[in-house]
């Protein structure tokens, strides 16, 4: 194996250690990575603000961009269930069965590109607010607030299983008499 000698710190070291430059005569950099990567990192750190600004102000175009790409999604489609059209309560639903990688707006607010959110919004049928919640609750057999209260809390028990009693026994309805 030949090797090539870093103009930065002057080593000689195997051409595999050298990142490709198609300009150049060899099609390799003139500098080793590791050269490389130390002159990107003090790149980085001497323009770190610039940086910033870039990166921001590219998200911000993007999740315009997103935001309207949902916008127009949800103004073409109405909820399957029952026709509402509004968008302020229209969502997206992810299908029974299919994997669920992200929710579409946070996808689409945190700047993703309108291809992955795109991806996402085909796993998804368009529904009312209420719509929603009535096939939730039918996918998970009981209130999807207590389910997802029950799963955060390390319960897997059905919604057909009674709750368990509690360490210091049953409790009457007399001690909760809001409840009576």
């Amino acid at each position: 194996m030949s090797e090539k000698r870093c103009t930065i710190c002057k080593q000689s070291r195997p051409r595999t250690e050298f990142n490709v430059r198609r300009a150049s005569s060899d099609g390799l950099q003139n500098m080793c990575r590791s050269c490389n990567r130390e002159k990107a990192k003090r790149y980085y750190a001497e323009n770190r603000a610039s940086h910033i600004r870039t990166i921001v102000a590219r998200k911000a175009v993007q999740r315009l961009s997103c935001l309207e790409v949902v916008g127009a999604h949800l103004l073409s489609h109405p909820c399957v269930d029952c026709g509402e059209s509004d968008p302020r309560v229209l969502d997206f639903d992810h299908r029974d069965g299919v994997q669920k990688t992200a929710e579409v707006m946070k996808l689409a607010q945190d700047g993703y590109s309108t291809v992955r959110v795109m991806r996402e919004i085909e796993m998804c049928d368009v529904r009312c607010r209420n719509c929603h919640a009535k096939v939730t609750y039918e996918r998970m057999g009981e209130n999807w607030r207590t389910a997802l209260m029950r799963r955060a809390a390390g319960d897997d028990r059905s919604a057909s299983e009674p709750p368990p009693e509690p360490k210091d026994g049953p409790r009457s309805s007399a001690a909760h008499p809001s409840f009576s």
